[in-house]
């Protein structure tokens, strides 16, 4: 199917090989599961292209150093720790470490951490099911008690099963993700509303529904990009992003934007705007980004829908709904689509 990328390590490692690994292209014409391939990999094949990991590394940390889970792998390889990719159902590193446990007689561990046993599925099921809504009910009720000496203390240095359960609660019953008993779970990015970059910096993304953006809002965000030194970037979502911004800088940027004042000046530009303003665009929960649309009959000779107006309306109606993955949708208002 276009956009299915679960192949793409399979088929990576195998043009990597100069016989293909043993096989014929019309066998991959078709694709097929990545997990049958595991163990045509050579171990010398790369399964982590950031940190150059190979397999043979991977399952020699598995027997050697008893590593059991994903972060075990991490802590010995390395793999995993640049861009991620290698270490999500996509990728070799979960099917070898699945393989070589189970070559070696051991159950393959299928938690979100050692300290909640449990995939996200079956969490999400247990809190609904039982309509838990704050972290501590969920502890006393899906938490490993009894089984990990001082879980509580434990529980407060754990990075894994608080993000996902901010996840699932706020997924779930909707509820504002800073109030008091959940903004304790949520990273920097829900605080600051902006997305924190490799750099520790921050990018700002304004709401720009269906795409459509007033002239006085460009200027309005080009004037703010000038005064705090910020890269511009128009966005895969139809909107503009402002790159570069320090975490103290964020509350000046935000102030600036959502009421719509700011000036700046310079030998070659001098500028002040006072417009409506714009609010957060979300590019930083995972929640609805943003609704992307052509330009429908409001100009394309081709148009038979309002797609721009359509968007807006969607976006305005779903704008901050939260979800299990950021998701992002679009409108299209043309027959040759």
């Amino acid at each position: 199917l276009v956009g299915n990328a679960d192949d793409y390590f399979a088929l990576l490692g195998l043009a990597q090989q100069e016989d293909l690994g043993k096989k014929q292209p019309v066998d991959l014409f078709l694709g097929g599961s990545s997990e049958e391939n595991v163990d045509d990999l050579a171990d010398d094949a790369v399964v982590c292209l950031c940190q150059k990991v190979t397999k043979k590394d991977i399952v020699d940390a598995v027997k050697d150093q008893d590593c059991a889970t994903i972060p075990d792998i991490k802590r010995c390889t390395t793999a995993g720790s640049g861009c991620g990719g290698c270490v999500l159902n996509t990728g070799f590193v979960p099917k070898i470490l699945k393989n070589t446990l189970e070559g070696l007689g051991k159950k393959v561990f299928t938690g979100i951490s050692p300290l909640m046993p449990f995939t996200r599925r079956e969490l999400f099921q247990i809190i609904k099911v039982k309509e838990l809504k704050t972290y501590e009910a969920v502890v006393e009720e899906c938490a490993r008690s009894g089984q990990i000496p001082d879980l509580q203390k434990a529980l407060q240095g754990d990075e894994v099963c608080k993000p996902v359960v901010a996840s699932i609660l706020a997924s779930l019953w909707q509820e504002n993700p800073v109030k008091d008993g959940l903004k304790q779970l949520q990273d920097t990015n829900d605080h600051f509303l902006a997305n924190i970059q490799r750099s520790g910096q921050y990018s700002v993304i304004p709401r720009v529904p269906g795409g459509e953006i007033t002239a006085d809002e460009l200027i309005l965000m080009g004037t703010v990009a000038k005064k705090f030194n910020l890269w511009c970037k128009v966005t895969g979502a139809q909107r503009i992003g402002l790159f570069g911004a320090n975490v103290w800088q964020l509350p000046e940027i935000w102030e600036d934007i959502t009421y719509g004042k700011s000036s700046f000046q310079n030998d070659k530009v001098k500028v002040s705007v006072n417009t409506d303003g714009m609010e957060s665009g979300h590019a930083y929960g995972k929640a609805l980004r943003a609704v992307k649309s052509c330009v429908g009959t409001s100009w394309c000779r081709f148009g038979v829908q309002d797609s721009v107006g359509m968007a807006n309306r969607v976006e305005q109606r779903y704008k901050g709904f939260r979800a299990p993955h950021k998701w992002k949708m679009g409108v299209s208002g043309c027959m040759r689509e």
